[in-house]
């Protein structure tokens, strides 16, 4: 099943009359399936052994290795959203 066969079946579903707990299951489900906007960013190099996320300047150290997402604010570093990778 896709992401919209199980928007479309819960819309579906929401029509009628679903008891009180129903429509919590229904609700819970439906945000479930609602798809994040994620941020994007890279690392920028400073020096000293440290890189900073792009977005939120979380400092990372050279020994741990730049990782493919910010421990600080989740944001994706594959230099998307105009920045070069």
């Amino acid at each position: 099943m896709t992401r919209e066969e199980a928007k479309d079946i819960i819309k579906r579903m929401y029509k009628g009359n679903p008891t009180p707990i129903q429509l919590k299951a229904l609700e819970i489900a439906y945000v479930a399936l609602q798809e994040p906007e994620r941020k994007h960013g890279k690392w920028k190099d400073y020096g000293n052994y440290f890189s900073q996320c792009s977005l939120c300047r979380y400092p990372v150290n050279y020994f741990w290795g730049k990782t493919k997402f910010c421990p600080n604010c989740g944001a994706i570093m594959d230099g998307k959203n105009g920045e070069p990778k």
